[in-house]
């Protein structure tokens, strides 16, 4: 048996109002030397234009379809995993009408402008280990003043913004999820199935806006904490997570930031209104056994001292 040497991949992005910012993701993805077989944008009833620039963009390109969401799509992570999933779903079935196997799958928020050789650079990656399940390069967010390394507390490079997934890797969680937090949900899935995650640091994009900016900050974290209330995460691993946004800001060595505040008060305020959390096992016991797996990394730090 041959070893295969060309791979397809195909992207989702969801958008909603983004007239001003897609332009630029559009423009990166036409400067790519590997093209996706299909690019699926999922419009949320914008208002703006966005659907029109996005409908002559699909006259002007094979590779282009358009879908409108039936329901106006918000910022709420809440409904953001629905979304995806419709667009995936929409491009899974284009894809067994036209008799294409896909090899991975990419996710690619509207307010990205991506590097040169991004998605090659991630399928590269996904060839020289097996066990890579989902994948993402460095994202760099674009502040006011510089622009900043986006990093996970524990210090990957994995962000959500612009990933790519083995399509093995997501059919083997079901598909995107589409509970409250979809991007950490399906990253908690693919660790429990075996599957490695992490950030290509050769691969560079760039998120034009905050994570956060579109609630405006402060309202952006509160979400984030009433998220991974929401998702179980242990109270001692979210008090600690709000003091490090505290003392640190919401990325490694980014300074003091209400971030922590905002978290906090989030994550407390759910407590103390009892809201519901996921029903799903598998994430309930994920996010509450965070602190067992916390302890395990503090014991072999200190084991290497």
């Amino acid at each position: 048996m041959g070893t295969k040497t060309s791979f397809r991949y195909a992207l989702v992005t969801p958008t909603k109002n983004e007239v001003n910012r897609i332009p630029k993701l559009i423009n990166s993805m036409m400067l790519q030397k590997s093209k996706p077989i299909f690019w699926v944008f999922v419009d949320g009833k914008s208002t703006d234009g966005t659907f029109s620039l996005l409908r002559q963009l699909q006259k002007e390109q094979d590779f282009v379809q358009v879908i409108s969401n039936d329901e106006e799509m918000t910022p709420d992570p809440d409904r953001y995993g629905t979304v995806v999933k419709k667009g995936v779903d929409f491009l899974v079935k284009l894809c067994y009408e036209k008799n294409l196997e896909l090899d991975y799958i990419g996710i690619v928020d509207s307010d990205v402008i991506l590097g040169k050789s991004y998605f090659e650079k991630l399928i590269r990656a996904f060839l020289c280990d097996s066990k890579l399940g989902l994948v993402s390069g460095a994202i760099f967010e674009q502040s006011d003043k510089e622009m900043i390394l986006r990093r996970s507390l524990s210090n990957d490079l994995f962000c959500a913004s612009a990933m790519m997934f083995k399509m093995e890797c997501y059919e083997s969680i079901g598909g995107f999820p589409t509970m409250v937090g979809p991007e950490v949900v399906a990253v908690a899935k693919v660790i429990q199935r075996g599957w490695k995650v992490v950030g290509v640091p050769d691969a560079v994009a760039i998120h034009t806006r905050s994570s956060a900016s579109r609630r405006g900050r402060w309202n952006g974290f509160v979400k984030c904490g009433e998220t991974f209330y929401k998702l179980n995460l242990h109270p001692i691993n979210a008090v600690l997570t709000g003091i490090y946004f505290t003392f640190c800001g919401c990325y490694p060595f980014s300074g003091p930031s209400i971030a922590g505040p905002a978290y906090l008060y989030g994550y407390l305020r759910s407590v103390i209104r009892r809201k519901s959390k996921v029903s799903d096992p598998e994430v309930v016991n994920y996010f509450w056994n965070s602190w067992n797996r916390l302890v395990a990394r503090v014991r072999q730090k200190i084991g290497k001292l």
